[in-house]
């Protein structure tokens, strides 16, 4: 399905719409303007090929029905009546689309395979895929890692089939979004992961793993940073949640220092540390 998003200067509203509908399989979206300025003009060739037009205000839906209305017959003009009070990507702007857009068509899973590449200063998040598998059998087998809970990988052939597995970047069931990633260092060395499930209700519980030679030096907290910033305006995820293990001073210092809090127990050994997007 073609879906065109209209608002007026084609710099906020609509990007996003198009930018977070186009990872759903089976859409197409493109963003356009009313203004004579906008970045994107409203045009006979993009209304030719919308299927369903839908438009941030009344005003917008005036617009476009007077400009265009022979090349509308037989198709679908909504308004979605989201006032032009957002920045680009802001969280409250895409559940926002999401819950609208929502009202006037049957909306698919967004593709979970989409991931970007993410810069954390210095550092770069890969997407984790199973060619990493050899490199990172290496980082997390660090026994140091395990002080606290489980074990390293039993094999680089077992990381690779595991690795593989979460490339699918969904649980089977279809209720959780698996993503995952590689930490990669400005040496071109790999020092660990950060990683993230998002749950039906838009929760994402994250984790992560460094190797010990990197612990203390700043590149785990940037690292998860990035991410969290990541899953907010990608994802539209509005609360994380982390579980640990209580002795874990080191990782209960990290997510302290993100602004995570205490917010529970888990077990009788786990406490459950939260934070909101807006923090």
């Amino acid at each position: 399905m073609n879906l065109l998003f209209v608002c007026s200067e084609n710099r906020l509203r609509s990007p996003t719409a198009e930018r977070v509908f186009a990872e759903y399989p089976g859409i197409k979206a493109i963003g356009a303007g009313t203004n004579a300025d906008a970045a994107t003009p409203v045009s006979g060739d993009l209304i030719e090929w919308a299927d369903l037009v839908l438009v941030m205000e009344k005003a917008h839906r005036n617009k476009v029905a007077t400009k265009f209305r022979e090349l509308l017959k037989g198709k679908r003009l909504v308004v979605l009546d989201i006032p032009d009070q957002f920045e680009y990507m802001q969280p409250e702007l895409i559940d926002l689309l999401k819950a609208r857009v929502a009202r006037h068509m049957a909306v698919p899973r967004p593709r979970a395979s989409a991931m970007n590449r993410v810069s954390a200063g210095a550092l770069v998040l890969e997407p984790q895929v199973a060619a990493h598998a050899a490199e990172m059998f290496s980082v997390l087998s660090d026994p140091a890692i395990y002080e606290f809970e489980n074990t390293p990988p039993e094999s680089a052939a077992w990381l690779t089939q595991r690795f593989a597995k979460l490339e699918s970047r969904v649980s089977p069931d279809g209720a959780q979004q698996w993503l995952n990633w590689v930490i990669r260092l400005p040496t071109g060395a790999l020092a660990g992961y950060v990683q993230a499930t998002i749950a039906g209700d838009g929760t994402a519980h994250i984790a992560y793993e460094l190797a010990s030679k990197f612990w203390r030096r700043g590149i785990g907290s940037a690292a998860v940073s990035a991410m969290l910033d990541e899953l907010a305006q990608a994802y539209g995820v509005q609360t994380f949640v982390a579980t640990l293990k209580e002795r874990n001073y080191r990782s209960l210092a990290l997510l302290t220092k993100l602004g995570f809090e205490h917010a529970g127990r888990h077990g009788s050994d786990e406490i459950v540390m939260r934070r909101s997007a807006a923090t």
